[in-house]
């Protein structure tokens, strides 16, 4: 199996820790993968099968809803660094905040690879409808932001997202939740004095 896994950039933060982590499990299970990125210093993600795609990072709002035409699309860019990666055409994209519209390029991909019949997995970690109106208004006209068939899934943190995207329409069969991994470090734990109320801490 070749999977492609697609996002703006990897700097310091949770959907590159998923990142980092999912690509760490499909290398012990000996599952060819590419991490693409529009952003990345390869240096600083050693062992990870990373490319570099012009074109995948941050839009600036100028340059949002318009493509150059001396670029190829981005869709094509993205399907030739895969395929020169992996050594041919993914069986599975794995795409992290398409709909964000960070860049709405990025957007169009998912209509471009759904229409393709390729298998998608859409990992939305945050919504642009959620308080961003910004964003939302540079993807709110790509109509096919949210496909659904039985080759596509849309992946959210928890069952409130996914309520939200059923309630829209998306076939509940079409929307799954996976909650991110969270490592935790095994750390000597002292005796807490019986007068002392615990103190929890949660990851969030």
């Amino acid at each position: 199996m070749r999977i492609a896994i697609v996002h703006h950039h990897l700097r310091p933060g949770g959907v590159t820790r998923v990142i980092h982590a999912t690509s760490e499990i499909l290398s012990r299970m000996g599952v060819r993968h590419v991490v693409l990125s529009g952003e990345a210093d390869p240096s600083t993600h050693p062992g990870m099968p990373l490319r570099v795609v012009d074109g995948l990072g941050y839009a600036v709002e100028a340059d949002a809803n318009s493509c150059s035409a001396d670029r190829p699309l981005l869709a094509e860019t993205l399907k030739k660094a895969a395929c020169d990666a992996l050594g041919g055409p993914p069986d599975v994209w794995h795409l992290h905040n398409p709909t964000l519209g960070k860049n709405p390029e990025y957007t169009r991909v998912i209509g471009s690879l759904a229409r393709d019949g390729a298998r998608l997995v859409l990992h939305l970690h945050d919504f642009a409808e959620e308080g961003r109106p910004q964003l939302h208004r540079q993807i709110r006209d790509i109509a096919d932001r949210h496909p659904y068939s039985p080759s596509i899934r849309h992946i959210v943190l928890n069952a409130r997202s996914r309520d939200r995207l059923v309630a829209t329409g998306l076939p509940p069969s079409c929307v799954g939740i996976l909650p991110n991994p969270i490592a935790l470090p095994s750390l000597p734990c002292s005796p807490v004095p019986d007068s002392t109320p615990p103190l929890w801490f949660a990851p969030v």
